[in-house]
């Protein structure tokens, strides 16, 4: 009969001597015979032993001195391989004990014991312990993620995303960003500029990072003239590397439009040589400390922009962002999309960024290459991920066709299939005899006929129109009155007849766009008129006196030159006299001053005005948190009109903007008495 404490201490009493004398093949000599010995079912002697190794694992954390416990746990990890392997106790167990050793010890320890994790690599992408394992092991690094900090323990961080890298296969999703997120609990403070000290950016775990702090001593550094509104236009853009899908917004894409200009041009007004980085290199051979952030202090961005490395870092950025506003991305919104404008500003901003790459030391021209060709591969990842992430999976070889059993029976060969031509090989036989494919023999044929699509179009044989003395010679003969025809009987009162020849005039008559004086009652009317000009033009018709393009004709033809020049003098006269009207009117432009004393005589009921400006609502949310008072957001609203409207800015669209909202008996004393319709002086200011 099965005694789980008989079995469980005789297990136990085995893994004893593992860890000290390192003889893994006597331990599992001395397992295996204890398996094999004991009553019960396989199952239940393999969980026996697998309780045996996490409580061996647990009492080597404990009671192990720190230097020797990853030695032990080694040995005892790598025992617990060699049994699954074995299916003497479970696939799963080898991880399980892993996470019981990294729960006890410390972080040190932690990062020693993982040089294990990374050596089995490929053991654990075995069959056997893949399937079984991949969730605990992807539970087992986000826990140690959770306790390592990601400026104090970056290079630990690292290691693990690496592991999971090579562990997991490209297509597996749990390691994919698939739906494109963000990470905005990433912020970044900065000065306020009020002459305080400086907000320190903290990391995720609430611990300030660390970094060299400037001393009295330090050399000055060249560069630009900084101020406090070019520091925080600087850090203000970690905002919108932060957060990039802001910028398909209105008033978020000026702003970054204006910060990034300025940065822009601050690194071409000052561009960095061999020399002038020769104390940073020196700074940096001294001490090999990495940090994974900078700080922010408008003390050190003088120092900052005169680093080369800091200076890519930040121009790499601005790459990134570049490419994620112009690419495709799947899960983008519809109203995320750049306008035409933006795309142009965008493509030449980037190539002021590629320059300025070029013109880093050290190595300007190579970085910035080898930064060209990883974001080209990008462009290759997010089709991947657009496509649903599919697996990447080896071309399959096809398979031949079996001889027919007859040919097999007389011992004939089998008979040579033809070798299908390549589609490509066809293209190009097909390009260099100048055809196109269409894929179908007789679309084929019909297309190459005429392949070039503009001459085909250009052919004589493509012209439907018929001429003009050919198609009208019946209804001018009717006209005739020595054709005795009834006025009811001719052709132009036929309805389709008179639609053709609408047709065919707008195409062959200048006639058809001639301005009439009196306009015809009804279409047949309007064809009799016209047609005694058209007679006039046509050589058959105006040779004969008593027809219609005899002395009648011409005098119509004379008739209608006198009153295209009468109409000619008419609107001459209209165009000189719209040209002197707004000389005459006097335009009455919007001042800043103006502005300034609307916005603190409006107060809080600017609001109102806003949209009557054409604002939208995320636009004065915008303004709202931008400013702390309504007299400023209201200032802000009005220098935004201003660069909007420009010329179009002035006092009385304003002021009609004022009425609509019944806010302009406030402000009305503020314009100028012509705008106001009244001469009488502004009420005095108390």
């Amino acid at each position: 009969m099965f005694s789980f404490n008989d079995t469980f201490t005789d297990f136990l009493s085995d893994l004893s001597g593992c860890e000290k004398d390192g003889d893994i093949e006597e331990t599992i000599f001395r397992l295996e015979a204890d398996f094999s010995g004991k009553e019960g079912g396989e199952s239940d002697k393999r969980a026996c032993l697998d309780h045996a190794l996490r409580r061996r694992v647990a009492s080597v954390a404990e009671e192990a001195p720190t230097g020797q416990a990853e030695r032990q746990l080694r040995a005892v990890l790598q025992l617990s391989v060699r049994l699954a392997r074995s299916d003497r106790c479970s696939p799963t167990t080898p991880i399980v004990l892993l996470s019981d050793s990294f729960d006890a010890l410390p972080l040190d320890g932690a990062q020693a014991l993982f040089a294990f994790v990374e050596d089995n690599v490929a053991t654990w992408k075995e069959e056997m312990f893949f399937n079984a394992c991949k969730n605990n092991l992807l539970r087992m690094c986000n826990d140690l993620l959770r306790r390592l900090s990601r400026s104090q323990n970056t290079v630990f961080c690292g290691r693990i995303l690496l592991f999971l890298a090579k562990f997991f296969p490209l297509s597996e999703r749990s390691g994919l960003n698939v739906i494109s997120e963000f990470n905005l609990d990433n912020l970044t403070a900065f000065g306020d500029g009020d002459g305080g000290e400086d907000v320190v950016e903290m990391t995720e775990d609430g611990e300030e990072p660390s970094a060299p702090a400037p001393t009295a001593d330090a050399p000055d550094v060249p560069g630009p003239p900084l101020d406090y509104n070019l520091y925080r236009k600087f850090w203000a853009l970690q905002d919108f590397f932060r957060n990039p899908n802001q910028c398909y917004s209105k008033v978020p894409w000026k702003a970054f439009n204006s910060y990034t200009t300025d940065v822009l041009a601050a690194f071409t007004g000052f561009k960095l040589d061999e020399s002038s980085s020769s104390h940073l290199s020196k700074l940096e051979s001294d001490t090999q400390e990495y940090f994974a952030k900078y700080l922010t202090s408008q003390k050190l961005l003088q120092l900052q922009l005169s680093d080369s490395m800091f200076r890519r870092f930040v121009l790499v950025q601005f790459l990134i962002l570049f490419q994620y506003l112009a690419s495709p991305v799947k899960f983008k919104s519809e109203g995320q999309v750049l306008t035409e404008a933006q795309q142009t500003w965008l493509q030449e901003t980037q190539q002021t960024v590629y320059s300025l790459i070029a013109e880093t030391p050290p190595h300007g021209k190579q970085f910035a290459e080898t930064i060209r060709t990883i974001l080209k591969r990008e462009e290759s990842w997010n089709t991947w991920k657009n496509d649903g992430c599919p697996a990447f999976k080896p071309p399959v070889a096809p398979e031949e066709k079996a001889e027919p059993a007859a040919d097999r029976a007389a011992g004939r060969p089998a008979p040579r299939r033809r070798q299908k031509r390549k589609v490509g090989d066809v293209l190009r036989t097909a390009e260099a005899k100048k055809k196109f494919l269409m894929g179908h023999p007789e679309l084929t044929r019909l297309w190459n006929v005429c392949p070039d699509n503009m001459e085909a179009c250009k052919s004589t044989k493509r012209d439907f129109l018929p001429a003009l003395d050919t198609f009208f010679d019946e209804a001018i003969t009717q006209m005739d009155p020595a054709s005795c025809v009834e006025e009811q009987y001719k052709v132009i009162n036929n309805g389709d007849y008179g639609w053709r020849a609408l047709r065919l005039l707008a195409r062959r008559s200048p006639h058809f766009f001639a301005a009439a004086q009196k306009i015809p009652n009804s279409l047949p009317d309007y064809l009799d008129t016209i047609l005694k000009k058209v007679a006039s033009d046509i050589p058959k018709f105006s040779g004969s006196a008593g027809g219609p393009g005899g002395e009648p004709a011409a005098a119509a033809a004379e008739e209608a030159v006198a009153e295209g020049g009468a109409e000619a003098e008419e609107l001459r006269a209209a165009e000189e006299a719209s040209e002197e009207a707004p000389a005459a009117r006097r335009v009455h432009p919007v001042t800043e001053a103006l502005t300034q004393k609307i916005a603190a005589g409006l107060g809080a009921e600017w609001e109102r005005l806003a949209s009557k400006l054409g604002f939208q609502s995320d636009e004065v949310d915008y303004f709202i948190s931008e400013q702390s008072t309504p007299e400023a957001r209201a200032a802000m609203m009005f220098r935004q009109w201003l660069d909007n409207e420009r010329e179009e800015a002035t006092q009385e669209e304003l002021l009609y903007a004022l009425e609509a909202v019944k806010l302009d008996t406030r402000v009305r004393h503020l314009f100028d008495p012509e705008v106001r319709g009244d001469e009488e002086p502004p009420p005095a200011e108390s």
